[in-house]
């Protein structure tokens, strides 16, 4: 007897709505549609292994009878499983996916058409990218980016497969040890275009990134190779013309152009060229198949050089030639992205993400080895300091900001000058020049945290406190960081202060910060170091006596 259970089928809900663009349609730009991604919810352990027990029962029953009757009801608990085991994959959650496995004995019974239905050991070599990528929403006019995901695709010939890791290692902190874009040998479990893959099983067999890129340090080259990619999968995807597109991304105007954006926040040093030409080069539109609604940029891009090497016509020199290289992307192919990075490469969904001039600023940061801007909190007075929000400096372009990098991006990006930076291990007062202005003056304090308690979850080794100062919104900014030369997690932003105000709360430090004064557009401010209300040390034990010797039973 077959006892059929039944059992609810999930599925991503896409949430879409209209969206405003930056700038006027006189640009050529049109208004367009964005999404996020809804998070999956995991289905209960219980409810899994019902649904795999009534797929291993269809099985079993298919076996004895092989009617259709028996078939029928094989491929509808089959594809039940599979809806389970697929989200199950997605979500990394390896000790519930090796519970749901069928043996060998199952797999072997399942009819050769219903083969897709279930999962298969794979053993692959192909090209792996390793993609970081920025969802939002519209707010008040502006795209807000609200969530940021690590995509891994494999490409395997004309097939690509999406990569998941083990849930407690699939964070954007955590990936394989292998570039962003790499040659690799990996063995997993599969199930249709979703491989779950642990770390171990990657492994590098070739770096696919031009070798001047290795490492990715000090930021944007002076002059900065770019090239710009138009892609369309058919001709009503052409939402902007070419020339268009080469005023956005090359034009100077630092308000709506990328180039003109990098000269006035980096105070001229970054300057965009092409290879082929010092006004910048644009290739396309170049059309490939569209891939779905899975957004497979890894698939897309191999699909859109390989369309440029074939065509002599369009004068491509190869992506090595370049620094950083800009795709742009119609919004029907992936619906889920504003923009994404990955190694030299950055992805934007036109029409909306190309409109934003900020929007292709952040991912380019991403190209040049930023991370976000971040905010922080305590849940409580004596609790632990944690990011509340990926994207939540508003001063920073890499957070959810418009405005110019703040001192400390601009100390790795090679932007500051040694003189900018001040180090502050006592008591005293000081005056900042504003963060966003060229000059040799004093733009930041970093004050070293001996004792931090309330930090250990954030911040690895010695944590310091940055301060700099806003000319734009007249506050001083007070971020937790590490410094850049050893960065692992990036400046979190823990809080705005006005003038007249006192921070003293940060991680029982015993610092106390005051923002004195403005005066000529520039801020005075106090920082008092003082001794910690308590400074943790290492426990120890201590016997007495050391040693005793007593006769065998006594």
């Amino acid at each position: 007897m077959v006892i059929i259970l039944a059992t609810a089928l999930y599925a991503s809900v896409l949430k879409t709505k209209k969206i405003d663009v930056e700038e006027e349609l006189a640009t050529g730009l049109t208004p367009g549609t964005e999404a996020v991604e809804e998070e999956e919810q995991e289905s209960p352990p219980e409810e899994a292994e019902a649904i795999n027990l009534a797929a291993i029962g269809a099985i079993d029953a298919y076996r004895i009878s092989a009617d259709q009757i028996s078939k029928a009801n094989l491929a509808n608990q089959l594809a039940a499983r599979r809806t389970v085991l697929a989200k199950t994959i997605r979500l990394g959650n390896l000790p519930l996916v090796e519970k749901m496995l069928l043996s060998a004995e199952h797999l072997a019974a399942v009819p050769a058409e219903l083969a897709s239905e279930v999962e298969k050991s794979v053993v692959l070599s192909g090209e792996l990218w390793t993609i970081h990528q920025d969802q939002g929403k519209e707010a008040n006019g502006e795209i807000q980016l609200v969530r940021s995901k690590n995509k891994r695709q494999l490409i395997v010939g004309d097939q690509s497969y999406n990569v998941f890791l083990p849930q407690h290692l699939d964070s954007n902190e955590v990936s394989p040890n292998v570039s962003p874009r790499a040659k690799v040998d990996l063995t997993g479990i599969a199930l249709r275009d979703d491989i779950l893959a642990k770390p171990e099983n990657i492994s590098q067999t070739a770096d696919l990134l031009p070798p001047a890129l290795l490492p990715v340090t000090n930021g944007a080259a002076k002059p900065t190779k770019v090239a710009l990619v138009l892609v369309n999968f058919s001709k009503r995807d052409e939402f902007i013309t070419v020339a268009a597109a080469k005023e956005k991304i090359f034009g100077l105007d630092g308000e709506k152009n990328v180039h003109g954006w990098y000269r006035r926040h980096s105070f001229g040093q970054v300057s965009f060229l092409g290879h082929n030409s010092p006004e910048g080069d644009v290739f396309g539109f170049v059309t490939v198949p569209n891939p779905g609604n899975r957004c497979q940029l890894g698939k897309i891009t191999l699909d859109v050089l390989a369309a440029l090497a074939s065509d002599p016509a369009t004068r491509w020199p190869g992506i090595e030639k370049y620094r950083a290289a800009i795709f742009v992307l119609p919004s029907s192919g992936c619906p889920f992205l504003v923009g994404a990075a990955s190694g030299m490469v950055a992805w934007v969904s036109g029409p909306v993400g190309f409109a934003s001039t900020s929007l292709t600023a952040h991912e380019m940061g991403h190209i040049f080895g930023l991370g976000h801007a971040s905010s922080a909190s305590r849940a409580k007075a004596q609790g632990q300091w944690k990011v509340e929000n990926e994207y939540g400096d508003p001063n920073d372009v890499m957070g959810n900001g418009r405005g110019a990098f703040h001192v400390y991006h601009q100390q790795k990006l090679g932007y500051s000058l040694p003189n900018n930076i001040k180090v502050v291990d006592k008591t005293g007062s000081f005056t900042l020049e504003r963060a966003e202005k060229e000059s040799a003056e004093v733009k930041y304090l970093r004050v070293p945290i001996l004792a931090h308690q309330t930090l250990d979850g954030l911040f690895p080794g010695t944590p310091e406190v940055g301060l700099e100062y806003r000319g734009s919104s007249g506050a001083v900014i007070v971020r937790l960081e590490t410094h850049p030369a050893v960065d692992t997690h990036g400046p979190v932003l823990v809080r705005t202060l006005k003038e007249g105000k006192v921070l003293d709360d940060i991680a029982d430090s015993g610092l106390k910060i005051t923002y004195l004064s403005r005066v000529n557009n520039k801020a005075n401010v106090e920082v008092v170091v003082s001794q910690p209300t308590c400074i943790r040390d290492i426990p120890g034990i201590v016997a007495s006596p050391v040693s005793q010797v007593g006769r065998k039973g006594k």
